[in-house]
């Protein structure tokens, strides 16, 4: 068994340059012993949290506020709203009934309208 110290030395040598025959030599390690020495030289990789902003699933789309979930490559829209603070509240409805709801139940529930396709005015659909 070989101390946590020399595998250190070891792979700090290799880092700062020397090759791995002389690290070997120097430090008396077999090919597996070094093998396992720079496997802990792995840069620490963690995973990347998901981005959880205020805006998270809400995209501004011309002057109105659109909200969509992409799941398994999908994207689902749940449409358009014409402030940011009326999206955030369907969209947190739909996060907290996990995306499994009909959007004009949500809608009516919370008393926010829906602006309709196309619809550039302030026509709005319940």
């Amino acid at each position: 068994m070989v101390s946590d110290e020399v595998l250190k030395a070891f792979q700090d040598s290799i880092r700062e340059g020397m090759t791995i025959d002389e690290a070997l030599t120097k430090y008396n390690l077999t090919l597996k012993q070094a093998f396992t020495a720079l496997q802990y030289t792995k840069p620490n990789t963690k995973t990347k949290k998901r981005q959880t902003s205020p805006e998270r699933n809400i995209i501004k789309h011309e002057n109105t506020y659109r909200i969509r979930k992409t799941i398994n490559h999908h994207t689902k829209y749940y449409g358009r709203y014409n402030t940011l603070e009326d999206a955030r509240q369907v969209r947190n409805e739909l996060i907290s009934l996990n995306w499994n709801a009909d959007i004009d139940e949500v809608c009516q529930k919370l008393g926010i309208q829906r602006r309709m396709n196309g619809d550039r005015s302030t026509r709005t659909k319940m």
